[in-house]
């Protein structure tokens, strides 16, 4: 589906469920004026995982989900805003010039910054997200709030298009039409029952009708998950309004778990892989490649570390000193900040993308080693300027 040698090519994946046909399912639905969020994710990749992100100055604290490459599919943060992505579309999506550029994962500067869909939908205004050369071409997603306002947010004629929820469901991707109806009747249904429910009716039973509706939302993810190439690996249920994330994996036989994202968040920034969850909640908070912690490195050393590295006849990499901060570039593709895990190691923060820099005697970077979710490389500087080979190597792809 794409290469795995750059940056840029990685973040095409933006929708794990980038097939050509609709396989994931999104929607939001509000019952009993609570608002929930469900999705199903279906990929090739059984490498699952879940990353939470502690608050930060100008940070919600958020939680994503994705695959083994760190690019978040899907997430909801603590003031509950809530999206995912769908794809197997062809929308004819152009660059906007008149736009910011946001190389990265937009959508989680959107649940990093925004509280709700109103919030959401004016960055997507403001903003060119540079993988949404990828990710709005062939993608849609959609969004929603603890209010139950929603969205799906996408193009047209190659153009943004904002199409936004007017009741109490709203749908996108696989068995739309029949998600909806599912959704709709689930709707009426708990309607009646709150109904005939006594006025002064407890809190346990109130309790319990959640529960319900929970059970119920998960139902309709059941009713529609994928098998064969395309398998739906994990579903989720957000509750908007409690903060909890129920997670689903129907075709791993894995107990159904419950996230609490406040506690989650409490534990500070940490990850699980979604097939081992139940053990690996009961053990220490772990990290990985995309979450390594940040420490402060003198930006008078980012001048040594810059150059021109070449990982493989016609693969080089640049890596640029800007600004006080460091960069590292593909021919043709965006800069991307780099984040210190030490003075000789650097991370992305997004994806699972690190460099490693070995120094001469000088203290100068002699060499990188380029090391993303499945590929390791080393690259050798090169004098600026110096001739890259004529023709470059097929670049492999899974």
């Amino acid at each position: 589906m794409f290469s795995k040698l750059t940056i840029g090519t990685v973040l095409a994946f933006q929708a794990a469920c980038a097939t050509p046909a609709l396989a994931c399912t999104v929607f939001k639905v509000t019952i009993d004026g609570r608002t929930y969020g469900g999705n199903n994710e279906a990929w090739t990749d059984p490498n699952t995982k879940v990353w939470f992100l502690a608050a930060e100055p100008g940070k919600y604290g958020r939680v994503y989900f994705g695959y083994r490459n760190g690019f978040a599919q899907g997430g909801m943060n603590e003031r509950g805003l809530f999206y995912d992505w769908v794809a197997g579309y062809q929308t004819g999506w152009k660059r906007d010039p008149n736009k910011l550029d946001y190389p990265g994962n937009f959508s989680e500067k959107v649940l990093e910054e925004a509280a709700t869909v109103d919030e959401a939908i004016a960055l997507y205004e403001r903003y060119f997200e540079t993988t949404n050369d990828a990710s709005f071409a062939a993608a849609r997603a959609l969004l929603a709030d603890r209010s139950g306002a929603s969205a799906v947010v996408g193009c047209e004629d190659g153009r943004l298009k904002i199409t936004r929820g007017d009741g109490p469901c709203q749908t996108l991707g696989w068995d739309q039409d029949a998600t909806q109806r599912r959704l709709l009747e689930l709707v009426e249904r708990h309607a009646g029952a709150a109904a005939s429910r006594p006025a002064a009716s407890s809190d346990t039973a109130a309790s319990s009708a959640a529960d319900d509706v929970i059970d119920a939302v998960s139902g309709v993810l059941s009713a529609c998950q994928q098998s064969g190439k395309y398998t739906t690996f994990y579903s989720n249920v957000y509750d908007l309004s409690a903060g909890e994330v129920h997670i689903y994996q129907f075709h791993g036989k894995v107990p159904a778990v419950t996230i609490h994202l406040r506690r989650e968040l409490a534990k500070g920034s940490h990850c699980y892989d979604l097939p081992k969850i139940v053990e690996q909640m009961k053990l220490p908070p772990a990290v990985d490649g995309r979450m390594l912690p940040r420490v402060a490195v003198d930006p008078a050393r980012y001048a040594a570390l810059a150059g021109t590295f070449e990982l493989a006849p016609g693969l080089r990499l640049d890596v640029i000193e800007r600004d006080r901060k460091l960069f590292v570039q593909f021919p043709g593709e965006p800069a991307y900040e780099l984040f210190a895990a030490s003075d000789t190691k650097f991370f992305l923060g997004f994806v699972d993308v690190q460099l490693s820099f070995t120094l001469d005697a000088a203290g100068a970077a002699s060499s990188v080693a380029f090391h993303s979710w499945d590929k390791d490389l080393t690259g050798v500087r090169v004098a600026p300027g110096a001739t890259q080979p004529s023709s470059a190597p097929q670049r492999e792809t899974p």
